[in-house]
């Protein structure tokens, strides 16, 4: 891009596993769309084809017993998931692995033939399957998942062995032979399935072989990038390593503990990008404004749907293209959107750069971002799939057959029937976002209820624009489609808190004024009536709202499927048949009998 010196300025579009894997054509188009909006590197991960199902039980399809834990490592791109090194043959399932080498060889071929460069953006060293460490047991280095959230342990490779660095060295040779392009990786090594040998950060706590107990993190890291770089061609190959997740992070990225790489880099993503696919135009600038001012090597922009949201002629490419210098405070960053919509003709009065703010407003500004953990669609609404989840008022009364089909979705690797009917449990434990407590729940609906205000606000504002002369129709209709749909995410998350909190009083204290069928019902009622507005945007041919798997057999924790509508119906169905529990649950006590005295 034109507005800074930085060496690199890596479009990354977001996870196959996600969602969002780009056909090679779709490739080809983001790919050159990039290099006109000035991008220098194109992130090849959507190279894997598929999450890496072989780091799953039983293939990645669910069954009792089933662990969870690797959906995380097998959604990241790893540089063994492009070339399967030698000694690894009999443990990795070398075809599919090839068909993956195959796909980034034709994507880095694409980008040379632009002038363009490739990065890989992921998670390593992930862990191993156990059968590699029973034949070489002096490769195994620390133990990576987080112990209450799996079932059983998982280890990394020690990469203070040389037998270990040899692999890695081995397949960026190959790497840099047929993506003679790719000079960057960017990756965190502390969660998902991946860690270093006593690491302090590390989940299980400080752990690894007593062989390499004392050798310095400094060295140990070193190493390991030197590898990486070492077999790519480039003379200012980068392979950098971070502290912090990759999956919704945004601003300037911390080295890992003894990353002595001097790279200032920086993610730019507007917050909340998952489920929902939208634009945040405000919260993009903002985030260009705050890595441009910080003098970068690096930036990496994020967009994800990009097949959707980085057309050709689109806000985001017009945003970024015409992004020759920075921006300066906050007036500055409005003037510049009102002049992008006069250029780009989609609004005739102020209308729309109101409902960008007030969009800003509740998503960035003191709302969404702040006051919420900022996954905490992507976990809850997803992971734990409380958007399809029954609201049902003694869930104990739901059958193991009527729960299967969310139930084989739910991110819950320990079989916990008080974790599994707690719609405020989040992958094993509840947190101060949602609520830890009844009290705390309800703080949280309040924080809700002023987000979803603000956003009414910025609907308003959308529809206003709409009856402008001179407005852009197609354009607003659609941005008011995707706001819609995120409005029922988020009064999802707020329901789940008022829906809880009450189940959670009846239980410690009985019938009260915060605790009756009068109100649980009327939470019962908003979200059966908003699961009907998700399932009218789902089906009312629009463009996808939300990545989803091509098939129900792709369905996973992290990805709704083609059956979302559907789900949701039976969601509806399962509340329709425990509706009256509401009475049985409070024993049939109800304002009527409080009234009669009795």
């Amino acid at each position: 891009m034109s507005f800074a010196d930085e060496k690199r300025t890596i479009l990354f579009t977001g996870y196959t596993a996600m969602g969002n894997g780009l056909t090679f054509e779709e490739f080809k188009t983001v790919a050159s769309n990039a290099k006109e909006a000035g991008f220098t590197h194109m992130d090849l991960g959507s190279a894997m084809l598929d999450r890496s199902r072989w780091q799953l039980d039983n293939n990645g399809t669910y069954e009792p017993g089933y662990d969870f834990y690797p959906e995380y490592t097998a959604a990241f791109a790893d540089p063994f998931k492009f070339h399967c090194p030698k000694a690894l043959e009999k443990h990795l399932p070398a075809d599919v692995i090839k068909a993956n080498h195959d796909e980034l060889a034709r994507r880095a071929a694409f980008l040379e033939s632009i002038g363009m460069k490739g990065c890989i953006i992921g998670a390593f060293p992930q862990w191993l399957p156990e059968s590699v460490f029973q034949e070489h047991p002096e490769w195994r280095g620390p133990r990576c998942d987080m112990p209450f959230r799996s079932r059983r342990a998982y280890f990394a490779p020690c990469v203070d062995n040389e037998e270990v660095l040899d692999l890695y060295r081995e397949v960026s040779s190959e790497l840099g032979k047929i993506a003679p392009c790719l000079d960057t990786m960017i990756f965190m090594t502390n969660d998902s399935g991946t860690s270093f040998c006593w690491n302090s950060n590390s989940y299980p706590g400080k752990n690894g072989p007593e062989a390499c107990k004392n050798r310095s993190m400094e060295d140990r890291v070193t190493g390991f990038l030197n590898a990486l770089e070492s077999g790519m061609p480039s003379a200012d190959a980068l392979a950098y390593n971070a502290w912090q997740g990759f999956w919704c992070f945004s601003g300037k990225i911390s080295p890992h503990e003894g990353n002595m790489r001097k790279e200032n880099i920086w993610f730019v993503r507007p917050p909340q990008d998952k489920p929902v696919a939208y634009e945040n135009p405000l919260s993009m600038i903002e985030e260009l404004e705050n890595a441009v001012l910080a003098n970068p090597d690096v930036i990496v922009v994020n967009i994800e749907q990009t097949q959707h949201l980085f057309k050709k002629g689109g806000v985001y490419y017009e945003l970024l293209k015409r992004y020759h210098k920075s921006t300066n405070g906050m007036t500055d960053r409005v003037l510049y959107l009102k002049n992008l919509i006069e250029s780009m003709k989609l609004d005739g009065g102020n209308d729309l750069l109101d409902a960008w703010q007030y969009l800003y407003r509740g998503i960035d500004d003191t709302s969404l971002k702040h006051l919420f953990y900022y996954s905490v669609a992507l976990y809850g609404a997803m992971s734990c799939r409380t958007l399809v989840r029954p609201f049902v008022p003694i869930p104990e009364n739901l059958t193991e057959e009527e729960k299967y089909y969310y139930k084989k979705h739910v991110f819950d690797s320990l079989d916990r029937q008080d974790y599994e009917l707690d719609l405020l449990n989040i992958h094993g434990l509840r947190n101060v976002f949602q609520g830890r407590t009844p009290e705390e729940a309800d703080r949280s609906v309040i924080c809700w209820n002023s987000i979803l205000t603000t956003l009414s606000k910025a609907r308003a504002s959308y529809q206003k624009a709409m009856n402008n002369a001179g407005s852009d129709k197609e354009y607003l209709k659609e941005s008011l489609r995707r706001l819609d749909f995120l409005v029922c995410v988020l009064k999802n998350l707020r329901n789940c808190c008022q829906f809880q909190a009450i189940l959670d009083r009846a239980k410690s204290e009985g019938y009260s004024s915060l605790a009756n069928s009068d109100i649980l019902e009327v939470v019962m009622r908003d979200e059966y009536d908003n699961s009907t507005n998700m399932i009218r945007l789902l089906e009312d041919g629009g463009a996808p709202l939300l990545p989803l798997a091509n098939s129900p057999e792709n369905e996973t924790t992290f990805l709704f499927g083609p059956g979302l509508a559907d789900q949701l119906r039976e969601k509806q169905r399962l509340m329709m048949k425990y509706w009256r529990d509401s009475q049985i649950l409070f024993k049939f006590r109800n304002r009527f009998h409080e009234r009669a005295g009795s």
